[in-house]
């Protein structure tokens, strides 16, 4: 298979000085061939490095505009709204098809997560057993890298459905294994399940270190509150609400929410606001560890950029009544881009936008004539002093999706009060009103779609829509509902919008916002279509229906 060549050759690139002390290897013959197993990480500190560099794939994956378009924008929550870029625009629109980029891009970018921790697995199981190598970490590389290798495989399931499921190395491309077929995803849900067990056996509360020397040490990056998260995920998806519980009740008991999580392994920072302030990551450190439990980082000194500031960035800093934007109001310089990336009106409307804290900081309304729109702040870095180069940080689990995922199991296994007890947790840091069950008439039901609209708030782009979308099977219907939404705010042409920069003054402002586009759903959109240059490469894969 294609891919897995080009993984190959990437991953002996990624760390030459762990293979050879100069280039020359690099014009041997045989090199397209194979790559030698024992120059993989023949020392414990090498293969701290090579987990570094399963780091840094993640972070390839999840930077920048691809994994954003292939989730939240192709859910009711944001639009692509420059015609000039005909896949964005075919995909945010619903009318993709098997051959565009972008679905490739990500397919190739998590196997190569997946191959890239095969051979950590199988290398640091080698040097364990190696009674010529000093190996002081016991299980912990292994751990990490099944956990990161489950993170890509409950991404690729979910988008994808049936996929191929590597679990060997792939060292030579002439191995058999370059041709998979497409695995059940029965079978790629057992492997999560096994990774995920083995990394919450073998690592501690708080992400460990790796000490080589007295000098040198690297420090992990993924705790056990991570690996139940990612736990209580996959069991969420199967509706296993007491496995769901199992995983997260210990996080819960353990936590406090901002002061008052003093001395807690988990909790909530006070202000939502500044989870996401680039420029706040050196404050607060203890309430930010509680709630981030893995995130990918970047930097701008270091030129390690997450491209999608840039994205959604905008040329001008001009607010929606044409009075620019003062530097402490937004005093990030303008970029070369146009603001290419916008939430929907539809998402926007479903704000309690008097009372939310999130909708007030999260959205900036710009002029851009002939209409006005939002763009969101959530990996827009305020603290960016030079053009087009920014240091967003990727939050991928935070202990806000604990509670509401605790929530909604509870709700599902007949505990209510429970369940709004999470809720509410999260809701009162937003700014609402608590819910009263007194409030309610059909409790289950009620309490449902108010988890749902919470969980849709609360992750607003940060990908989580389209998997809660196609896990409670609802996806298709709820595209439906956002076109019939969106053809009622069309023809309505000027609605009333609460301005979210003057909310302190609590303005209502009358502004004709840019309207987006309809969406084409169909039945098969549950799933992405397996990228047409992989069926092209691998006469063992099959295509998802109507595709």
């Amino acid at each position: 298979m294609k891919f897995l060549y080009r993984i190959l050759l990437a991953s002996a690139l990624a760390f030459p000085c762990l293979f050879c002390t100069s280039c020359e290897w690099f014009l041997e013959e045989d090199i397209e061939s194979s790559i030698p197993q024992s120059s993989y990480y023949s020392t414990e500190e090498e293969a701290v490095k090579g987990l570094y560099g399963a780091y840094a794939s993640v972070r390839k994956t999840v930077f920048g505009p691809e994994f954003f378009l292939m989730t939240d924008c192709m859910t009711d929550d944001m639009e692509y709204r420059i015609s000039t870029n005909y896949t964005y625009k075919a995909i945010s629109s619903l009318l993709h098809d098997k051959q565009l980029a972008t679905f490739y891009t990500v397919w190739n970018n998590l196997y190569k997560v997946v191959n890239e921790c095969n051979i950590l697995i199988d290398r640091t199981q080698a040097l364990r057993n190696d009674k010529n190598v000093t190996y002081n970490s016991g299980n912990l590389i292994e751990a990490e890298s099944r956990f990161i290798r489950a993170w890509a495989y409950l991404n690729l399931v979910q988008l994808w459905g049936d996929v191929p499921l590597q679990t060997i190395p792939t060292y030579n491309i002439k191995e058999d294994n370059l041709l998979p077929k497409r695995a059940p995803v029965a079978s790629v849900y057992a492997q999560i399940f096994a990774d995920l067990n083995f990394a919450f056996e073998n690592l501690s509360d708080k992400p460990g270190s790796i000490i080589i020397r007295t000098d040198i040490t690297y420090p992990l990056t993924i705790g056990k509150g991570a690996v139940r998260v990612l736990l209580a995920r996959a069991y969420l998806i199967h509706k296993q609400y007491s496995e769901v519980v199992e995983y997260l009740q210990p996080m819960i008991d353990n936590s406090g929410d901002g002061a008052e999580g003093e001395g807690k392994l988990y909790g909530l920072m006070a202000s939502h606001e500044d989870v996401f302030d680039q420029r706040k990551v050196t404050e607060n450190v203890e309430e930010r560890k509680r709630e981030i439990l893995w995130t990918m980082e970047a930097s701008k000194d270091n030129a390690i950029y997450n491209r999608w500031h840039s994205q959604i960035a905008t040329n001008t800093k001009t607010n929606y009544n044409g009075i620019a934007y003062t530097d402490e109001e937004l005093p990030c310089p303008t970029t070369s881009a146009s603001g290419g990336f916008a939430p929907t009106e539809d998402l926007i409307l479903s704000y309690d936008a008097q009372k939310d804290k999130r909708y007030q900081w999260q959205y900036k309304m710009y002029a851009q004539s002939p209409y006005s729109y939002f763009l969101p702040m959530k990996g827009y870095d305020m603290g960016a002093t030079v053009n087009n180069q920014a240091g967003c940080n990727q939050i991928l689990i935070r202990f806000a999706d604990a509670l509401l995922m605790y929530a909604e199991a509870k709700n599902e296994l007949d505990d209510p009060g429970t369940a709004v007890t999470a809720l509410n947790r999260v809701r009162v840091r937003a700014g609402l009103d608590p819910i009263e069950l007194a409030d309610l008439t059909d409790v289950k039901q009620e309490l449902r779609d108010l988890i749902m609209l919470e969980r849709r708030h609360e992750f607003a782009h940060e990908c989580y829509r389209i998997f809660d979308l196609r896990r409670t099977g609802t996806y298709i219907s709820e595209m439906e509902r956002f076109n019939r939404k969106i053809s009622e705010l069309t023809q309505q042409g000027l609605f009333r919008v609460y301005v979210p920069q003057y909310a302190s003054r609590g303005d209502f402002t009358d502004v004709y916002i840019w309207c987006s586009s309809n969406k084409y759903p169909q039945p098969h959109h549950v799933l992405h279509p397996i990228p047409y240059q992989e069926i092209i490469a691998n006469k063992n894969l099959t295509q998802n229906p109507g595709y």
